[in-house]
């Protein structure tokens, strides 16, 4: 099932979190596992974002606005893929990323 947010970001559920797993607050320190590439027609292409864990305070512009917004509604050991359209693609993380270009995001939200 594709879910599709307001803004434009839509997402997958790879991996459900068990039923009682906490999610992120806005301004939590959160670690993600991610790897990303550019959506050439919501197909992967180019590889952007190499597979890997980093730790980032959410909704506080350290990371790309989609990343941002939809971490915010993940839980604990829940893993989701994000399409994320250019309009939510900026930020820090996403300074490699050609302007202007969709982003498909797999994601998985650790225990900090």
């Amino acid at each position: 099932v594709l879910i599709r947010l307001p803004s434009g970001l839509k997402y997958r559920v790879l991996q459900p979190p068990r039923w009682d797993a906490p999610g992120p607050r806005r301004y939590d320190t959160v670690t993600v596992w991610c790897k990303g590439w550019l959506s050439h027609n919501g197909a992967c292409g180019a590889n952007v974002i190499p597979g890997q864990s980093f730790s980032f305070c959410v909704c506080n512009n350290e990371v790309m606005t989609g990343l941002d917004e939809g971490v915010l509604t993940m839980r604990v050991g829940e893993q989701r893929r994000f399409f994320v359209p250019a309009s939510l693609v900026d930020g820090m993380i996403a300074d490699s990323i050609v302007p202007r270009t969709d982003v498909i995001i797999d994601v998985l939200l650790q225990e900090t």
